[in-house]
Formats: C-alpha cells, structure tokens, sequence
C-alpha cells in the first residue's frame, strides 16, 4: 500500500491510477508474460530483498527504462518490497515524483475522522487528487 494513504484511501488512489493507465497489453504484459511470470514466481518462491513469501515479479531493469522480459531481469519480490522499489523508481503508483522512497508502506496516514470524511466524499464525487 501507499505510504501516503491508509488501506481505505491507498486502494482508491491504486483505483483512480489504474482507470488512466493503458491496457496490460498495451503495457507488454500480455502473451507470454502470464508463463514467464507464474515461472519466476516458482523459481523464487521468496523475495529477494526480505525473504518473505514473493507475490511479485519485478523488472529490474524497468520496461519503460528498456527492461526486457529475459530472465536475467526479472526478480521475485513481496508487496511490500515492489511497491518500495517501484516508488523508488517512478514516485510510486506509475506517477512520476509523487512521493519519495523508503518508509514503511503499511502505516496509516494518520488523518483525522473529519479529515476522512473528506477524502471519502472526494472520492465518490471523483475528484479524488491525492493528499
């Protein structure tokens, strides 16, 4: 999740992102990549970066920087550990400078009830910005 979001907000921001992202073919993530993917996923069954138990398969070499699908470039990772890696990357959420890397992408955001409320309300009206 989002280190600027707690779960409720961290999964309407991965929403409002993936409504303007291009298709996952369009992305290089069709044909092959399902196989190569679940391949990886069972050559590591841990990450590479914590141990934990691997959820994601990771570019290291980012596609959109000329990363390939070969094996050489591809590693298994946890959730926590992508979304570490990819904010470090791109800002995180594929948004360019949107936030720094490092911290703990599981804690709250710390606002207040009101301040939910809020978030909440611009959310269902679609406006929905961020913090």
């Amino acid at each position: 999740m989002h280190a600027r979001f707690c779960d409720d907000h961290a999964r309407a921001e991965q929403q409002r992102v993936d409504a303007g992202r291009a298709s996952v073919a369009e992305r290089g993530y069709a044909g092959d990549w399902p196989r190569i993917r679940a391949r990886v996923l069972i050559e590591e069954p841990l990450c590479r970066r914590c141990g934990e138990d691997s959820r994601h398969v990771d570019h290291i070499v980012p596609k959109s920087q000329g990363g390939t699908d070969d094996r050489a470039n591809l590693q298994a990772l946890c959730s926590r550990c992508h979304s570490k890696k990819t904010a470090s990357e791109d800002g995180g959420f594929g948004n360019p400078g949107t936030r720094k890397p490092g911290g703990d992408l599981r804690e709250k955001c710390g606002r207040s009830a009101p301040d939910h409320a809020r978030a909440h309300a611009r959310i269902a009206a679609g406006s929905w910005g961020g913090v």
